[in-house]
């Protein structure tokens, strides 16, 4: 077990190591995006433009998770592609709900296939 000199000096290596690894994580997240972006684009070149329009309080991650609830996706391939945790995808479907104005009993991937 660390005594206490050990946990403070150990601290500036752990706050690197989370750094590189979240600049990492934040690099893979972008790559994942952009690829997936450029298929969507083609597919559905107005849609998020028109969204962000639509409804400007959507954050970028939101708008990302928008376009890939249009495509079908599952909260488990949206967080493995932006390489964040399901139970952070719910919580933005909660939020993305929440600002379209949905209700509980209307379907969120309906809605986004149906917006124009």
């Amino acid at each position: 077990m660390l005594d206490h000199q050990d946990r403070i000096s150990s601290i500036p290596v752990l706050m690197f190591s989370n750094r590189f690894s979240n600049r990492r994580t934040r690099a893979k997240q972008h790559v994942g995006w952009l690829k997936f972006e450029s298929h969507f684009k083609v597919r559905h070149p107005d849609f998020l433009h028109a969204l962000a329009k639509q409804f400007p309080r959507l954050s970028p991650t939101e708008l990302h998770i928008c376009a890939m609830l249009r495509e079908a996706f599952v909260s488990w391939e949206i967080a493995d592609q932006l390489s964040i945790t399901e139970r952070s995808v719910e919580n933005h479907r909660s939020n993305i709900r929440r600002k379209l104005g949905l209700t509980q009993q209307q379907n969120l991937q309906m809605f986004l296939v149906g917006f124009n």
